[in-house]
């Protein structure tokens, strides 16, 4: 899922094609393992059109781990606007969720790594910009 904000659809696919292709390479290796050509190779573009999208592999990271959080929050039909806590309460619970999503899905993978911390920085990104997101449309 691309950035919520982006319009164009070409935009929009190839941020989904080079998510897709890091989701499916950290299935086979480690993220420390994976370099900027094994993404763009998957995703068959080139690097100048990944560095067009993301600053590195840890900037697409980052956008993949919100993409599938914000996905999350649109199935259970969650939002924060600003002006309702019950909507924060709902954002935490889904984070706990994922987080567990997260988990199990990295038990399952036959290689590990360590991505925790990773994934800790990225869903604290996730969830900032939501709820910054939210306190500026309320106001």
């Amino acid at each position: 899922m691309p950035e919520p904000n982006v319009r164009d659809r070409r935009v929009q696919r190839t941020q989904r094609l080079l998510q897709d292709s890091l989701r499916a390479l950290l299935q086979q290796k480690p993220f420390d393992e994976i370099v900027v050509l094994d993404i763009t190779e998957a995703a068959n573009v080139n690097r100048a059109t990944f560095y067009d999208h993301y600053a590195d592999k840890l900037d697409l990271f980052n956008a993949l781990i919100a993409a599938d959080f914000r996905q999350l929050l649109q199935l259970r039909n969650v939002c924060f606007d600003g002006t309702c806590a019950s909507g924060l309460g709902a954002i935490l619970l889904a984070v706990g969720d994922f987080l567990e999503q997260l988990h199990n899905a990295r038990r399952q993978c036959t290689r590990h790594s360590a991505t925790g911390p990773l994934i800790d920085a990225a869903i604290t990104l996730a969830i900032r910009k939501i709820l910054l997101d939210g306190l500026t449309t309320s106001h």
